[in-house]
């Protein structure tokens, strides 16, 4: 706002703001910025067709990720290998997952006057959750949502992050070995029938003759669903249902103790975590799960009850209930140690190993940055770790 490219000419507020050249900006002896008027345009329509159209009919230069492309990929790729606008894609900070329930809130002692759990425990045995892991097509939810420009991850951060550790277990989708697990769990097929689901045959905790079909529950998001649609039915060749569940996501995010994710009220819930430039071990907490005293392992049923042991109240992250001593122990040492210190790179990694062995949740891929730039437009480009203006007196045409 002080020492920018640009000085704010005029707002008109859901129309347009009018910027011009900054004569006193620190480079304006390398004649920066390029241009002596900018406009940001605000297009009301909501609909991503209409900025493109705009695009095309050079009514503007340049459509940030507001405009919302992401059901547009195919249509601005198209548009690009025939010259007429440039897209422009990069991997995002966020990253998305499934997250198992593994301690259900119905799980939790006292909850619901001590009714008992309301939901059998598919996921507490590592197996099952590598199993199911193994039984998900993520590349081709990828490829269909992102074309192509996406990555497949195998943690919470991608493999191009100077932090990754390229040791950790992956699993690629793999029937055979998935159906391998399940059986060794007590997961059978007694129809012989690969597409119907398997039955309980001696699993711990789980009535014999249940069938495996769970809640496959996230927003309305378009891309989501076209995700979960893929991977739930590529599941079915392994004999597991998973029925899908799309909610508005005000209903999906909202607050426990009644919210669905952060009530833990979920069976096997999607959803994406922001911002990957330190590793966000520290979702996984144990002192992190919602409405939960890890300290004294009570159940929070009454937040407006008065101030409590537990710091998050209802406001924490492990929406998992994950619990690990030994992962917590490396995440906060990570934590910490800071750049450059014995440990840093090391904890961090011990993390990553942890959660990639014990999966509470299945990585799905990194998420998508998408833009778009008309054909004569020089110097826009995207960076996964700033928004899209971060070299804004350096665009050109």
């Amino acid at each position: 706002m002080g020492w920018g490219p640009y000085i704010i000419e005029s707002w008109t507020p859901g129309e347009n703001i009018l910027l011009h050249r900054n004569s006193y900006y620190h480079r304006a002896g390398e004649s920066l910025p390029n241009f002596d008027q900018l406009e940001f345009r605000f297009l009301t329509s909501g609909d991503p067709n209409d900025a493109i159209a705009a695009l095309l009919a050079g009514e503007c230069d340049i459509l940030d990720q507001t405009t919302e492309l992401a059901e547009q990929i195919e249509l601005l790729l198209s548009l690009d290998a025939y010259g007429l606008l440039n897209a422009k894609h990069s991997i995002g900070t966020t990253f998305e997952h499934v997250d198992f329930s593994i301690q259900h809130i119905s799980y939790d002692d006292g909850y619901d006057g001590g009714a008992g759990a309301d939901r059998l425990d598919f996921f507490s045995d590592v197996r099952m959750r590598q199993a199911i892991t193994y039984c998900m097509d993520r590349q081709a939810a990828a490829d269909t949502v992102y074309f192509g420009l996406s990555e497949v991850i195998n943690t919470y951060i991608p493999s191009g992050h100077p932090l990754y550790n390229p040791a950790i277990p992956t699993y690629t989708y793999n029937p055979a070995a998935g159906i391998a697990l399940l059986e060794d769990v007590g997961w059978l097929d007694p129809d012989g029938d690969p597409y119907t689901p398997r039955v309980a045959t001696g699993v711990p905790g789980i009535p014999d003759g249940t069938p495996l079909e769970f809640n496959y529950q996230t927003t309305e998001a378009y891309f989501r669903q076209q995700m979960t649609q893929i991977m739930a039915e590529s599941a079915l060749a392994c004999g597991i249902q998973m029925n899908l569940q799309y909610y508005p996501a005000s209903e999906f995010f909202a607050d426990g103790p009644d919210g669905i994710l952060f009530g833990r009220h979920f069976d096997f819930g999607q959803f994406g975590w922001n911002d990957f430039i330190e590793p966000m071990c520290y979702v996984y907490l144990s002192s992190q799960v919602p409405g939960y005293d890890y300290e004294t392992w009570i159940p929070i049923l009454d937040p407006a009850a008065g101030p409590q042991p537990f710091p998050n109240g209802w406001g924490g992250y492990n929406m998992i209930g994950y619990f690990d001593p030994e992962f917590d122990t490396a995440c906060e040492n990570a934590m910490q140690s800071l750049s450059g210190e014995p440990g840093y790179v090391t904890y961090h990694q011990q993390a990553q190993q942890i959660i990639a062995e014990n999966l509470p949740f299945v990585p799905v891929l990194m998420r998508t940055i998408l833009s778009a730039s008309g054909p004569t437009i020089t110097g826009y480009d995207l960076d996964p770790t700033a928004q899209e203006m971060w070299n804004i007196e350096e665009f050109d045409r």
